[in-house]
């Protein structure tokens, strides 16, 4: 197979130190199986918690995917129109603890197209992210598991260039997207 097929399995990387920035952009590219909520990608235990975080949790209001981050005050979770499952995106997304607003903190892209999101929670505060493991399809304490597929993941503790960010959106979407957006 050419994707990572989760349900019930998960991973968990070793710690990721990212306290020398306050800027990560992260790619994933997969195929949602479901509608119900389920968190696919998270930096530490509780992204809504725990300072210095992120997360991208899929389907929490219908067809809507919320990008979560979390500085030194608070979570802060936009929404935005990601499509009702099944379906295959490849999302990428610069967040920006240091930002002035929610438009500059998270800056959404879905299948190259950038994407316009629905604020939510409180700004997070400054700071910077912290020494993490990373979650991948589920929550650290099992909960919220992600059923479908994984096509890939990066995750880089640097804001990515306009240029870079469509290079990579679209060696993600040439290496699962052809296959996979007909698949049932």
């Amino acid at each position: 197979f050419h994707y990572l097929a989760l349900s019930n399995s998960t991973g968990v990387t070793p710690s990721i130190d990212l306290t020398a920035t306050n800027k990560v952009t992260y790619f994933f590219s997969h195929r949602k199986e479901s509608a119900s909520t389920s968190i696919p990608l998270e930096f530490g235990d509780n992204s809504y918690l725990t300072a210095g975080t992120f997360g991208y949790w899929l389907n929490l209001t219908g067809s809507n995917d919320v990008s979560l981050l979390r500085g030194t005050d608070a979570a802060e979770y936009p929404t935005v129109a990601a499509g009702a499952a099944p379906v295959f995106n490849v999302v990428s997304n610069r967040i920006d603890l240091s930002a002035a607003t929610a438009e500059l903190r998270h800056r959404i892209r879905i299948n190259g197209s950038a994407m316009t999101h629905s604020a939510g929670g409180s700004a997070p505060g400054g700071g910077s992210f912290t020494a993490q493991v990373l979650n991948v399809g589920q929550r650290a304490d099992g909960s919220y598991k992600f059923a479908g597929r994984i096509y890939g993941l990066i995750v880089r503790g640097v804001d990515t260039t306009d240029e870079d960010t469509q290079t990579v959106e679209a060696f993600l979407a040439s290496s699962g997207s052809n296959s996979a957006r007909f698949t049932a």
